[in-house]
């Protein structure tokens, strides 16, 4: 009941209903983006109402902990059920947090099977997102990242600093020595040498082709034989195209499985 109940809490259902509807302003100021951009010649094929609905998943007012689904949570929970089952060795790693619901999530795991041999990195440049590439697509570069900041009202850019997020575990009381917070880009943070213990599980939240990349080539060499991915973002063009990059070329052939279809969440094991 303790983690179905912290679930609740971090999506907060318990007291939002429904994902708000977009107001009149909102529908106005997507549609002066969208006609800047095919002023441009740039057309995302999506009308303004489908856009604006779809950006109301991401409004700062839902004042929410992850935007993450049930599905998603579960499959943290399954995972670490199959690490344990398994003993599996090694921490869990948690890439792009946002908020840190997901990381949050996963201490309260392990406070409630009582688990102090594993640690909770939380890894995050908390500053936001770095700037997508070409393979990251349109919709990415010329929306998404390029008005991030012209869109306060949505977590675009995927910022939340270090203190909020330390601030956010200690209010589920969640906040200890268990948990490891590396702040940078992955690129510089995420080096082998640079953890003490091996990993069992690794979430990559991390949106854009390189970023993905990068976790896993700096990280995927540390995951214990038996240890779990996931991947957050596989229905976006960049990081479905890293993801399977990197399997091409580092020959991972373990089945890749869907854990919520509908959010682009799957996970493999090691």
């Amino acid at each position: 009941m303790y983690l179905d109940l912290l679930s609740n809490i971090l999506r907060n259902t318990i007291y939002e209903n429904n994902i708000p509807e977009p107001s009149q302003n909102e529908i106005i100021h997507i549609e002066n983006i969208l006609n800047e951009l095919l002023a441009e010649g740039i057309e995302l094929n999506i009308s303004k109402e489908d856009l604006v609905k779809s950006l109301q998943y991401t409004k700062k007012s839902r004042n929410i902990h992850t935007y993450v689904s049930e599905k998603s949570l579960n499959n943290i929970l399954e995972s670490f059920e199959i690490i344990e089952k398994n003993n599996i060795i090694g921490d869990f790693l948690d890439c792009g947090v946002l908020r840190g619901g997901t990381s949050i999530y996963m201490a309260g795991i392990l406070k409630f099977f009582n688990i102090k041999n594993r640690k909770v990195i939380v890894a995050d440049s908390f500053e936001g997102l770095p700037a997508p590439c070409i393979e990251d697509g349109v919709f990415s570069n010329e929306f998404w990242y390029r008005f991030s900041k012209k869109l306060p009202m949505y977590f675009l850019d995927c910022s939340c600093d270090l203190d909020s997020v330390k601030k956010n575990f200690s209010s589920y009381n969640l906040l200890s020595d268990q948990i490891i917070f590396k702040k940078g880009w992955f690129s510089e943070i995420l080096n082998s040498d640079n953890f003490d213990n091996n990993l069992s599980l690794i979430r990559i939240d991390a949106d854009w082709y390189q970023s993905t990349l990068d976790v896993l080539e700096n990280c995927y060499n540390k995951l214990s034989e038996g240890g779990i991915v996931i991947i957050d973002d596989y229905k976006l063009l960049g990081c479905k195209k890293a993801v399977d990059d990197f399997r091409l070329k580092n020959n991972v052939k373990d089945e890749i499985k869907v854990a919520d279809e509908d959010s682009g969440v799957v996970w493999w094991r090691k």
